[in-house]
């Protein structure tokens, strides 16, 4: 059952990371993303055929040259048992020892998975392209004094800046070790703190994780760094997570995120833009629905029903938004009724359940939140096929969930249909339409 569990949202988390982009000053900023294609989508391509013929399509040469001499399938596998040992180790670590502005970043897309930002850290600034986790508290760079491969990072997809402390004269270390996970990922080093600099927003003295030690998993993700936007009771040392420490320089301790549900993979595209201090009221209609967090650790809330189809379920279900993922992961009752709805099979190739693009019309998936209906369309479920436009893969997997705590993850498909918000103060979720 774990296996299961944890093969689904691995899918969730490893695809796909949410990040931020780096601003100039101001009382409020908005500006356009850069969409660099899906990473699902190479997965597919890739695992259609690996052989070393000049037919073989930018998708595969792409993966080929992340992943050499892999198959997809021996990927998810090796995916699965590298979040169980994340998963377990964030766990572990969340057992604590017993020792007035608003402010938008732009998102930048990596694959559909990796949206990174940039952040300035130390006395001079250092300019850091990080990944911003809203399923964490911790912020943690690597430093330039690590050398190994996982801390060099993949040169030929992404030149990895790492932090050089004796370049800042504000630089101070703290004797505290620091380890945190984030998925097959677990980074080891000691804690200091820094001058860090934000989309506008600053912290003279911030606390982070400064990275000497980097499992393996590290080595192709395209960012610096991780920065965590989750409640602070997710931080691994009850340190001062990053909102906490510049959220007194925003009108309200909320930000929010509007995506494009366009995805044209020919041509870079704008992608969105997240909003610091205030709800998106540039991209996001005026009437928003606010939903109480069921639990302050995930970005987590209740739905009263779901419905497919002719299927309609009034169960209360536990659900948590989430950037990361670029799928929907539910309950195997939930999701069968989706099958059955959309005719979808089974395709063992890549682990996924594919439609007839072609064969007419395809319902709305439906989840009832806050007494309204939340409808995701088909084409926000959806991926087609790179080789063959009549294929379409569902972006959705089963899971029991429940033992952790929640029934469903609602990725990518619903935070590409509807704008949400995201607000410590009064711990709530808030939904509304997109202008587009």
């Amino acid at each position: 059952m774990e296996a299961k569990i944890l093969y689904s949202i691995l899918l969730a988390i490893l695809y796909s990371f949410l990040f931020f982009a780096q601003f100039a000053k101001a009382s409020h900023f908005q500006i356009p993303v850069t969409h660099h294609g899906s990473f699902i989508e190479d997965l597919i391509a890739a695992g259609r055929q690996r052989d070393d013929s000049d037919s073989r399509t930018a998708s595969q040469r792409r993966y080929e040259q992340l992943f050499p001499g892999k198959h997809l399938s021996e990927d998810l596998r090796d995916y699965t048992k590298a979040f169980q040992d994340g998963a377990m180790l964030k766990r572990r670590l969340l057992q604590k020892p017993d020792s007035t502005t608003q402010t938008s970043q732009n998102l930048v897309d990596f694959y559909s998975a990796f949206l990174t930002g940039n952040v300035t850290l130390g006395t001079p600034g250092q300019v850091l392209q990080v990944g911003f986790d809203l399923g964490s508290a911790d912020f943690w760079v690597v430093d330039s004094e690590c050398t190994s491969q996982a801390c060099e990072g993949n040169a030929t997809t992404y030149a990895r800046q790492k932090f050089n402390k004796s370049q800042s004269s504000t630089y101070q270390s703290q004797s505290n070790n620091f380890t945190s996970g984030l998925g097959g990922i677990e980074a080891h080093g000691v804690w200091a703190s820094d001058n860090f600099k934000m989309a506008g927003m600053s912290n003279s003295s911030l606390p982070f994780g400064i990275i000497n030690e980097v499992t393996d998993g590290f080595i192709n993700v395209p960012v610096d760094g991780i920065l965590g936007l989750g409640w602070p009771s997710l931080s691994t040392a009850n340190s001062t997570a990053v909102f906490e420490a510049i959220k007194s320089q925003l009108d309200k301790p909320i930000f929010s995120l509007y995506i494009e549900r366009k995805r044209d993979l020919s041509q870079p595209t704008t992608n969105g833009v997240i909003t610091y201090g205030k709800k998106d009221d540039t991209n996001c209609a005026s009437t928003w629905t606010d939903i109480s967090v069921s639990v302050n650790e995930y970005w987590q809330i209740k739905s009263s029903g779901f419905k497919v189809g002719q299927f309609k379920s009034r169960g209360s279900e536990e659900i948590v938004l989430y950037t990361f993922s670029p799928i929907l992961i539910g309950p195997q009752n939930d999701v069968d009724w989706i099958l059955n709805a959309t005719n979808a099979k089974y395709d063992d190739a890549y682990k996924l359940y594919s439609v007839n693009c072609t064969s007419g019309s395809l319902p709305d998936i439906v989840f009832i939140i806050g007494g309204k209906e939340y409808a995701i369309p088909p084409n926000n479920y959806l991926i087609q096929k790179q080789d063959d436009s009549s294929v379409c893969y569902l972006m959705i997997m089963s899971a029991n969930l429940d033992v952790l705590g929640f029934d469903w993850i609602l990725g990518a498909p619903f935070l590409r249909s509807y704008c949400t918000a995201y607000n410590f103060g009064d711990a709530t979720i808030s939904l509304a339409n997109t202008k587009l």
